[in-house]
């Protein structure tokens, strides 16, 4: 009976493990595809409106996007170039 209860676990604690990795995954894959959405819609503004970089830097995205687009802008601020930002 122990060794059903041990074999139980171990089993349990390896789906766990894997659910979770699967999770971690899923999460930097959205936030990937977040990126990319907002990267083609801010291609699609400077190309058609003229919209400065600094400008749609700034404006809310998605939550996903908002962090990266936020440290970008920081550095721009600061006098970082481009590639550093």
């Amino acid at each position: 009976m122990l060794r059903w209860l041990g074999a139980g676990l171990i089993l349990c604690a390896g789906l766990l493990t894997r659910r979770t990795l699967l999770s971690d995954a899923r999460a930097a894959q959205d936030t990937r595809r977040a990126l990319a959405a907002e990267f083609v819609e801010m291609e699609a503004e400077i190309r058609l409106l003229l919209t400065p970089f600094p400008t749609l830097l700034r404006r809310k995205r998605g939550a996903a996007a908002d962090a990266f687009f936020a440290r970008a802008a920081d550095a721009l601020a600061r006098g970082a170039p481009l590639p550093e930002a």
